[in-house]
This record gives C-alpha cells, sequence and structure tokens, in this order.
C-alpha cells in the first residue's frame, strides 16, 4: 500500500493503519468505507510517475470492454494495471481479471 517507502502496519488497538518510514498514517473508517483521499499525499509525492494517458475518444461508452468480466474497465486502464503489477512483480495477470468498484462497503 505504501510502495517502497514502508510497511503496512495495522494498529487493532486504535484502528488506524500506518506505513512506518513514510510518517503517513490513515484513519480506519477511510480505509473501511472506501475514501481514496486517505492516499492524496502519496500520490503528491509520486508526482506524474504513474500518469497514464486516455484520448477523449477511448471513454464515449460506459461499457469499455463488453466481453471482459468487468465490462466497465477501460481496456487501456487494465493493460497499464497489469504492465505496472509485471513491473512490480507484486501479482499475478496473466489469465486474471482486473475487477474494480466503487470502494465502498
Amino acid at each position: 500500500m505504501c510502495g517502497t517507502d514502508g510497511c503496512l502496519v495495522i494498529n487493532v488497538t486504535n484502528f488506524s493503519i500506518l506505513c512506518w518510514n513514510t510518517n503517513l498514517e490513515f484513519d480506519f473508517c477511510c480505509v473501511y468505507s472506501g475514501d481514496t483521499t486517505m492516499y492524496e499525499s502519496y500520490w503528491r509525492k509520486i508526482g506524474n510517475k504513474c500518469d497514464i494517458t486516455f484520448n477523449g475518444d477511448d471513454s464515449l461508452s460506459y461499457f469499455g470492454n463488453g466481453e471482459s468480466l468487468c465490462w466497465f474497465l477501460e481496456s487501456k486502464l487494465e493493460e497499464q494495471i497489469k504492465r505496472l503489477h509485471k513491473v512490480v512483480g507484486n501479482a499475478i495477470v496473466d489469465d486474471h481479471y482486473i475487477v474494480v468498484g466503487t470502494g465502498s462497503c
């Protein structure tokens, strides 16, 4: 979760999540309810190293890929997610699906 900066630690006493070596601490309710703004400071620090560009005509339909398990996922985004995981080496991507959602419970 914290990239190369540190490890994810869940403190069950006060329900917080923190990344050591980063001084970042996240409130558990943000993680639980899917509020992705909790990652804002991390992504601001990363800057444009992970930018993905979409052409205007890439998102004309609600249907990214009608043949995929997750039909509303843009094909280009799926390709980039798989490429990123292959580079980082933290997930098996061949013959697997990317499933996205709202992030809320």
